[in-house]
């Protein structure tokens, strides 16, 4: 069961130079199409691993009110859909919106940049558009700010994600922490990774100079996913996976002082001199 908790899980996260490149040529599509479901397929994996820390407490005859919260919080570490259905929604609205103004007016280069990166460069007078609002409507303001807000709200959904997944996952250490206090077990340590990287600050004003201010969300979100998945998930399951095979260590040393409840369903693991399993509370025959 250790060795499960050590089964790497590839993350495959970009750091900031692949999310910026990435980002920017595909105009901040493309990592909405692949981080939200990335994540989810992660937090699966994840998931199953924790909820073997459980099912391993459980048979071993810990007892039922304290497994309980445990597999509890390993059953709801699954990413949440909403979260990861909405990126994927707003990706495709702000699409939508772009074929929408353009259709039957033609596709242009300059067109596209005057909405996106260079709408300083091509916003339209005043007067220009002052006659019939609605044949001489503004396409690029009005299209900037469904881009950016759009995508903005995107990021922000899966920055929302990783940090609600990682604050489930704290509550379940510190759910085996309690498990295992009575054990002489060391506690998991919570560690809280974080380090200033340079090239966050390059990103943002170069995403700021080109009039893309969803580039900051995006940085912020691409950050949190990275740093869970390359070091807190890693570091937290190495040291669940230590505890158990001390655990496993302490059951093996005094397996012959232990017996077995005599309950044919239950079968948990009696410690010395017990009056009473630990797990149903039946009691103990001589």
């Amino acid at each position: 069961m250790a060795h499960t908790l050590r089964d790497p899980i590839d993350s495959n996260s970009w750091g900031v130079f692949r999310a910026s490149v990435l980002g920017a040529a595909s105009f901040g599509i493309l990592p909405l199409l692949l981080w939200p479901r990335r994540f989810r397929e992660y937090a699966a994996i994840e998931a199953r691993q924790f909820r073997t820390v459980a099912e391993w407490s459980r048979r071993h005859g810990s007892v039922p009110a304290a497994v309980g919260p445990l597999r509890a919080a390993a059953e709801g570490l699954e990413a949440r859909p909403i979260l990861w259905l909405l990126p994927l929604l707003l990706a495709a609205f702000v699409v939508g919106a772009f074929v929408v103004r353009f259709n039957g007016t033609g596709w242009s280069w300059d067109d596209l940049l005057a909405c996106t990166y260079r709408l300083n460069d091509y916003y339209p007078r005043f007067d220009a558009w002052m006659g019939d609002p609605w044949s001489n409507w503004p396409r690029q303001p009005v299209l900037h700010l469904i881009w950016c807000a759009g995508l903005s709200m995107a990021y922000l959904c899966h920055w929302v994600q990783v940090r609600l997944h990682r604050a489930d996952v704290y509550g379940l250490v510190r759910r085996f922490n309690s498990l295992t206090r009575d054990q002489a077990i060391r506690a998991v340590r919570i560690r809280r990774f974080g380090s200033f990287n340079p090239l966050l600050i390059v990103a943002a004003v170069a995403f700021l100079h080109f009039d893309a201010w969803w580039g900051i969300p995006m940085l912020l979100a691409g950050a949190a996913d990275r740093r869970y998945t390359i070091s807190t998930s890693p570091a937290i399951r190495a040291q669940l996976a230590e505890r158990v095979g001390e655990m496993q260590r302490g059951f093996a040393a005094t397996a012959r002082w232990i017996d077995r409840c005599g309950i044919s369903r239950c079968q948990a693991m009696l410690p010395p001199q017990a009056t009473f399993c630990p797990r149903c509370g039946t009691r103990v025959t001589a």
